[in-house]
């Protein structure tokens, strides 16, 4: 499944799948390139998941999404997949230009592919209990050794999109999904 548009333009994301699934709809902000992707102003965008996802433990799974980060001057989180304030994990985020994960315990995965500002990008990360692996526009990226589950979050955990704590996401998200399996290369 994937995110689509209705003939209104409403974005409706679908890749969310814990046991039947979560699908919500928000209208972009401002037009894209191809009118759909959510517009984000690095201020206060954001898209919050409803909160039973934010509460679910995972041992495997995959996050993959298209990006367009305009800065790398702040922290750009994508897709916070736990943020209860006390066992964040799941982040996916573009720290200093590359493309970072933070799980289980603190544990951070950092990809190798320099980015650079106004271009698209299509990313995958798939974790596990043993290791991380990134993938940049189809390309396998860096694979980091450690445990990248996520922790079951509490009864008011939140799952975002476009933030993490007090940081915002400025450019462009389309296609987010979430996967509670492990992806191949040929799937992503």
């Amino acid at each position: 499944t994937s995110g689509i548009t209705n003939e209104q333009g409403n974005y409706i994301i679908k890749g969310v799948n814990y046991g039947s699934g979560t699908t919500f709809t928000a209208m972009p902000r401002k037009l894209s390139i191809i009118g759909r992707a959510l517009e984000m102003d690095g201020v206060d965008d954001a898209i919050e998941i409803p909160s039973q996802v934010g509460g679910v433990a995972m041992n495997t799974g995959t996050i993959e999404t298209w990006v367009y980060p305009r800065t790398f001057a702040t922290s750009q989180p994508i897709v916070a997949l736990r943020d209860d304030g006390v066992n964040s994990s799941g982040i996916l985020t573009i720290e200093n230009g590359v493309f970072q994960f933070r799980a289980k315990s603190g544990a951070t995965a950092t990809d190798i592919t320099q980015l650079d500002t106004a271009l698209w990008y299509h990313v995958a990360v798939k974790f596990t209990t043993t290791e991380a692996t990134f993938y940049v526009n189809g390309e396998l990226g860096a694979v980091v050794n450690g445990d990248f589950s996520i922790e079951p979050g509490s009864a008011t955990a939140t799952a975002m999109i476009g933030n993490f704590g007090s940081d915002y996401f400025y450019g462009r998200i389309d296609e987010v999904r979430i996967w509670n399996t492990e992806r191949t290369q040929q799937q992503i």
